[in-house]
């Protein structure tokens, strides 16, 4: 399984279990409250699957802030400040540190998370391996979802320690 989160009723992830809010929209008669929503009034639908070779977060997958990278352009640098991450929604990008890639990220991939948690300049440079499209998580929606979704906190703690584990094997080569 992969870890994914969605928040398109309309279509959960299949073969996946709600839980949480998603428990509550998948309900045949649903009870909702305030929480169940966005700050735009859409209802929110987490699902959770897990994947031991990728972490995939299926998040924003409709939302209507996105943002389109040609094939080479730079979405970050390292070094730069980081005021929000990043979800792929299609197409593949590219990190690097010092002009060495170190992975390419397909659909439902994140990046740019650890300077939301650490508020510290860029480790990597993003880079748009082919023609992309991004959605941007700004802090206040990051930090918004670790409260209130302890799963969404899990899979970025995952996804770290992901990346952790691919750093110290880069070093070891």
């Amino acid at each position: 399984m992969e870890a994914a989160f969605a928040r398109d009723a309309a279509r959960p992830a299949s073969n996946s279990k709600p839980f949480g809010l998603a428990a509550l929209a998948g309900a045949s008669s649903p009870k909702r409250n305030s929480e169940d929503f966005d700050a735009g009034g859409r209802l929110w639908l987490l699902t959770a699957m897990s994947d031991a070779s990728r972490i995939k977060v299926s998040l924003f997958r409709s939302s209507e802030n996105v943002r389109a990278f040609a094939a080479g352009e730079v979405i970050f640098r390292e070094g730069e400040p980081g005021v929000e991450m990043f979800v792929v929604r299609q197409g593949s990008v590219s990190l690097s540190i010092a002009g060495r890639v170190l992975t390419s990220l397909e659909a439902d991939e994140t990046f740019g998370e650890m300077a939301l948690i650490d508020q510290a300049p860029r480790s990597a440079t993003a880079t748009a391996a082919t023609p992309c499209e991004v959605v941007p998580i700004d802090r206040k929606r990051f930090l918004f979802l670790v409260q209130q979704t302890p799963n969404f906190a899990l899979t970025m703690l995952q996804i770290l320690a992901q990346r952790l584990r691919t750093m110290d094997a880069v070093r070891a080569q």
